[in-house]
């Protein structure tokens, strides 16, 4: 198998700190959460949501890790020591400062990451007591689609702006549309 095939084929999964809730993932667009069964309707909304942002940060956190080990060991590890270029230091921090917003259209779930690494995870009041299990799961991947949208675009814009790739309009306009 090639390396863009090991790229595409790379899944990982982490399990909420409760272990009754599961995060799938694969190639960085396609997250799948799974709940025990029969335990959806025994959190309240704050415990959801507490739930929920762990296994979304241990699950993008386990991504990354996976991702690099495949980098890694198609391309060897890059020298530690020697200092990145300014330009690349500059850019690695104000990517780690990049906050996207995703919300589902029904409004039950609002999510916002910065840097992929913390999130925050808002379920509209009483969300458990009144909506299946399906539909909140759809609502959530609705929310984490547009966050990973936005998230793709500001990305997209900073390297414009850090590196002048001459992106159109209509991309950094959308970046600055969510701030």
């Amino acid at each position: 198998m090639d390396f863009d095939e090991r790229l595409d084929n790379l899944e990982v999964e982490a399990t909420s700190p409760d272990k009754q809730i599961t995060a799938r993932m694969r190639d960085r667009s396609h997250t799948e959460i799974v709940f025990e069964p029969y335990t959806y309707h025994h959190y309240n909304d704050a415990a959801l949501a507490r739930q929920l942002v762990h296994v979304m940060r241990l699950v993008w956190a386990r991504y990354e890790q996976d991702f690099q080990e495949l980098v890694d060991a198609e391309f060897g590890n890059p020298p530690r020591d020697d200092a990145p270029a300014p330009e690349h230091r500059a850019y690695h921090d104000r990517l780690a400062e990049v906050v996207a917003k995703g919300a589902s259209p029904d409004g039950l779930v609002q999510l916002t990451s910065r840097a992929l690494h913390e999130w925050t995870v808002e379920l509209a009041d009483d969300t458990v007591s009144r909506t299946p299990e399906s539909t909140f799961l759809r609502s959530f991947d609705a929310a984490l689609h547009q966050l990973l949208y936005r998230h793709r675009l500001k990305v997209l814009a900073l390297k414009d702006e850090m590196y002048g790739l001459g992106l159109p309009f209509a991309v950094r306009l959308a970046d600055e549309e969510e701030r």
